[in-house]
């Protein structure tokens, strides 16, 4: 089994703050771990695989995920 390849989702990504958003894991090849940084600031804020987090100001942020399973983890970035 391979590694993961990070990836997902981002449902009602548009709105007034505080604006709650619903990540969805679209990772391939099996992850069984999640590390959610929804500001791409180093700082792990969430493990779930589908979470959800409030921004409480108005902007654009960089979202980082990173998938792992025992074969190792891959990471993607996006902006929000």
């Amino acid at each position: 089994d391979p590694a993961p390849n990070a990836a997902f989702e981002v449902s009602s990504a548009r709105g007034r703050a505080p604006h709650a958003l619903v990540f969805l894991d679209r990772s391939s090849d099996a992850p069984t771990a999640w590390a959610w940084d929804f500001e791409d600031d180093g700082i792990v804020d969430s493990t779930a695989q589908n979470p959800t987090h409030v921004y409480a100001a108005p902007g654009v942020y960089d979202v980082r995920l990173v998938a792992s399973n025992a074969r190792g983890s891959s990471s993607v970035l996006r902006t929000s």
